[in-house]
This record gives C-alpha cells, sequence and structure tokens, in this order.
C-alpha cells in the first residue's frame, strides 16, 4: 500500500519542481526557448536566475591571474581536467552555496579548483542594462608532457594537442 503512494507523491514532486523551473516566471525567457531545466532548481534558492542563453549579455570572467593550487602527482604526460557550474550574482561574485561540480578526472584538481572560485570575479550578466544572476559553467584544464632531450639541446616539446 505504501508503495503506490511513494510513486504518486514522487511523480507529483517531479510535476511541480517542472513547472516551477519552467512557469513562466523572470527566471525564463518568454518565447521558452532558454526556459530553466527541473536540474536548475537547486540554483532558485538565491533568486531568480538565468542560463547564459537568457540573457543580453553573459558573465565575464574579470580575474586572470588567480590559478587552482594544484600539482599532478604523476610524472609524464596526463590530462588533468574538471567542470565547475555556479551562479554568478548581481555583484560578479560567485554564489558558493551553488557550485557543484559537473565532471572531473582527477578529484585534487576538482577539490584545488573549488577552492579557489571565492577570488573569482565576474562582470555581472545583463538584462536591459540591469545586472541579473546567471548559471555558468568553469573548466579547468591542465595537459602535461614530458620531453626528453639531449644534454645541451633544447628540449623541443613539439605541436601543442588538443585540450582534454
Amino acid at each position: 500500500m505504501r508503495r503506490p503512494f511513494a510513486l504518486f507523491a514522487f511523480g507529483l514532486l517531479t510535476m511541480v519542481v517542472a513547472a516551477c523551473a519552467s512557469s513562466g516566471t523572470a527566471a525564463s525567457t518568454s518565447d521558452g526557448g532558454c526556459a530553466l531545466q527541473p536540474k536548475d532548481s537547486v540554483y532558485l534558492g538565491s533568486g531568480a536566475v538565468y542560463r547564459d542563453c537568457a540573457v543580453a549579455t553573459k558573465v565575464k570572467l574579470v580575474t586572470n591571474d588567480v590559478h587552482p593550487d594544484f600539482t599532478p602527482s604523476a610524472r609524464g604526460n596526463g590530462c588533468y581536467s574538471a567542470e565547475f557550474e555556479f551562479v554568478v550574482n548581481t555583484n560578479g561574485v560567485i554564489d558558493l552555496a551553488t557550485a557543484r561540480l559537473l565532471r572531473t578526472n582527477n578529484q585534487q584538481l576538482a577539490d584545488a579548483t573549488l577552492s579557489m572560485l571565492p577570488r573569482l570575479r565576474y562582470e555581472p550578466a545583463t538584462i536591459d542594462g540591469k545586472p541579473v544572476a546567471q548559471i555558468t559553467t568553469m573548466k579547468q584544464e591542465l595537459i602535461t608532457k614530458t620531453v626528453v632531450a639531449a644534454p645541451g639541446q633544447r628540449p623541443n616539446p613539439g605541436r601543442a594537442g588538443p585540450g582534454c
């Protein structure tokens, strides 16, 4: 008897979240082509938020001297990456409560990237000339390559390869 009720409650909750996330509120576009997805409901706690396709000007990173404190533990060739999604508020600051790891192939790089997020600053997104909060992503990549050179010779790393 409990199982049908649990399925009904789960279904109802899913519909409510989907309806709220895709309703015609300030957090979606009028044409519905860039509406928030149900997964975006985690960002709504901080107020109205927009995807980059729904703003006139997107957030723009203005700090370019901040890097994750990360040193690969393995030697040789390697590719390390971590991608986060978060909300940049109307002041150009990341709302750290919204930061979530989308994907990584190295947890140490992910941890180092998460630690550097509070130091990043952005130009906020705008709609009609007014700053708005925007959901955005950031990817960190580090590629290591071992280059062998004879004594007295200058190492030639060759052509740079593609990203991770």
